[in-house]
């Protein structure tokens, strides 16, 4: 049974004892589950004849009009196809982890940008937890980007089951003019690592293109709306 504090507790250590990046914005890398729940993470992603949608991103879409990222958000309405014991999983998952506990400890370590951004009180910041599974096949990418302005945090959460995909970890830039973005550092898609940051003018980030392989980028993604309605 997955317990909230517990979870909220778990991260707030992971991000004490992750690495703090302020340059060129404020960001953290750390490995937020504990190991037996990330097993199980593993265990319980579903396969591909679950009810993946295809995103309609520009960048996800190859130009012979294949799809190479699907997503699966975490709720029973688009879970219908996932096996029984895996959906329980996913969806009290979700419930659990998506809570104000969570959310709360992210609130606390990105204070500073939160504040610069909102001018309001920490406490008054809107963030509505949207969590979902992605998939990306070969060809995927996705250009430096800082993610739209409905958006309150990003947090995002690498599911590999080793470390043979480690180059496909998502970069993170400092934007020097339009067109122009310099690579100030790469996260290693290993397992269990996770980044976070708040979502700003300054907050790009990217994907380098997916190469050909035999088995696809799984990554949960957490993004903290502004507002109720919005979906992947």
């Amino acid at each position: 049974m997955l317990d909230r504090h517990h979870m909220a507790e778990r991260l707030d250590a992971a991000l004490s004892g992750g690495v703090r990046f302020t340059d060129p914005y404020l960001m953290y890398l750390y490995s937020p589950f504990a190991p037996e729940l990330y097993d199980e993470m593993l265990t319980h992603i579903p396969d591909d004849d679950a009810q993946w949608l295809p995103s309609f991103h520009p960048d996800a879409i190859l130009p012979d009009g294949r799809h190479v990222r699907y997503l699966l958000p975490l709720t029973a309405a688009r879970m219908g196809k996932v096996n029984t014991t895996s959906r329980a999983f996913w969806l009290e998952f979700a419930n659990e982890f998506g809570s104000d506990d969570v959310r709360d400890v992210y609130k606390r370590y990105l204070e500073p940008e939160l504040k610069q951004r909102w001018k309001m009180p920490l406490s008054e910041i809107v963030a509505i937890p949207k969590p979902c599974l992605m998939r990306d096949y070969s060809g995927y990418s996705i250009r430096p980007h800082p993610d739209s302005a409905t958006k309150v945090m990003t947090t995002q959460y690498y599911l590999p089951s080793d470390e043979s995909q480690i180059d496909l970890g998502t970069s993170f830039y400092l934007r020097r003019g339009p067109g122009d973005y310099k690579t100030v550092r790469k996260a290693n898609f290993l397992p269990n690592q996770a980044y976070c940051f708040a979502v700003g003018d300054k907050s790009f980030h990217g994907v380098g293109v997916v190469p050909e392989t035999n088995k696809p980028r799984d990554t949960l993604i957490m993004i903290y709306f502004r507002e109720e309605g919005h979906e992947y």
